[in-house]
């Protein structure tokens, strides 16, 4: 099967392409059968089953079958195959499920109940739907979502939070953070401020126009550095 977008092979009945994240169409050969409908009805009842005591327990129904963290978990049967959400959030993926072992999270909880390892731990499964996740696939093949923002798109990859942040508390009043960011009509306003005050230091207003452009870099420095703007104008998270 040809990815019609990036010409990338991949698997057949794959939802979307592990390169570029491109949903793909391909016959549903498994909806029309009663025995399929049974089956699907079966499993439906199962992940309710599973859901209604894990709410009502406060914890992993399966806490008590701790894999070893560190060695892959093999197989995960009970991942959501049916679940398919082009309207993810294609900045990143959320932790719904467990990336070492694929078991389903607890609410707030820092690490899986079922084999310990902390949340956004491992590379076996997708945080989202909680499928096996390609060896170094950029994109889910079941939900779409992103599992590696820089592989997702090797032209726009994530920026570095302590530059952005260093660029804005150093240089904010030029706007370069947020030229660095893509948020460019802030920094245009902000080195608008500086250009058109230097020549009016001789007034008082030319050194509050300055005054306002470096204390908003600053500001804004800060909020990079703790975490207050998380991702940059494309959405893309920042790293450390």
């Amino acid at each position: 099967m040809i990815c019609p977008v990036c010409n990338c092979e991949v698997e057949n009945n794959t939802r979307f392409c592990p390169s570029c994240g491109a949903q793909l169409e391909f016959p549903n050969t498994s909806a029309t059968t009663p025995q399929n409908e049974a089956s699907s009805n079966q499993y439906a009842g199962q992940q309710n089953s599973y859901s209604a005591q894990t709410l009502n327990s406060g914890s992993d129904p399966s806490a008590g079958q701790s894999t070893n963290y560190g060695q892959n978990p093999g197989p995960n049967p009970n991942y959501n195959q049916g679940y398919s959400n082009p309207g993810y959030n294609q900045s990143g993926p959320g932790y719904h499920f467990c990336k070492h072992c694929g078991q389903p999270l607890n609410a707030g909880s820092p690490s899986c109940t079922n084999c310990g390892a902390p949340v956004g731990a491992g590379n076996y499964y997708c945080p989202n739907c909680g499928s096996p996740a390609n060896n170094g696939g950029a994109v889910c093949t079941n939900c779409g979502s992103i599992l590696n923002p820089a592989a997702a798109n090797p032209l726009n990859p994530p920026k570095s939070k302590l530059v952005a942040g260093l660029l804005g508390i150093f240089l904010g009043c030029f706007g370069v953070h947020n030229f660095y960011l893509g948020f460019t009509e802030k920094a245009v306003i902000q080195l608008i401020l500086t250009i058109v005050g230097i020549p009016l230091c001789c007034i008082v207003i030319g050194g509050f126009m300055i005054l306002g452009a470096a204390i908003w870099g600053l500001v804004e420095g800060i909020m990079i550095l703790t975490g207050s703007i998380p991702a940059d104008a494309k959405g893309v998270p920042l790293v450390d």
